[in-house]
């Protein structure tokens, strides 16, 4: 399951205010037509990950986050654990109609 975060929220988990073990969230932006098309994908990783809690943030909620971060754009996937953030790599070959790979995604967030 995914769940939507607040900028309240998203940014108690990146500190590690809220230490829920390790997070995966997806950045995204409602006019994004990658975004939506990685939803699906998205949702079944959830699914098939059930020790990893999964969220999504709108980018439009709040500014800062990809400089903070060092990223540009949407979607973008963040790991967190314990306060450490790690953005995930823009892929080389990029999926043309949702950007990243299903394979890709499982390698990032399971440190393969």
């Amino acid at each position: 399951m995914v769940e939507r975060l607040g900028r309240k929220s998203l940014d108690k988990l990146l500190t590690g205010e809220f230490n829920l073990g390790p997070v995966v969230i997806k950045c995204y932006n409602n006019s994004c037509h990658l975004c939506h098309e990685l939803k699906p994908f998205f949702q079944q990783l959830s699914k098939r990950t059930p020790a990893i809690k999964f969220f999504a943030f709108n980018m439009e909620d709040g500014a800062g986050l990809e400089k903070k971060y060092s990223f540009e754009g949407v979607p973008t996937i963040l790991f967190v654990d314990s306060g450490k953030v790690e953005v995930m790599p823009e892929p080389e070959n990029p999926h043309p109609k949702h950007w990243y790979h299903l394979a890709d995604l499982e390698k990032f967030i399971n440190h393969e």
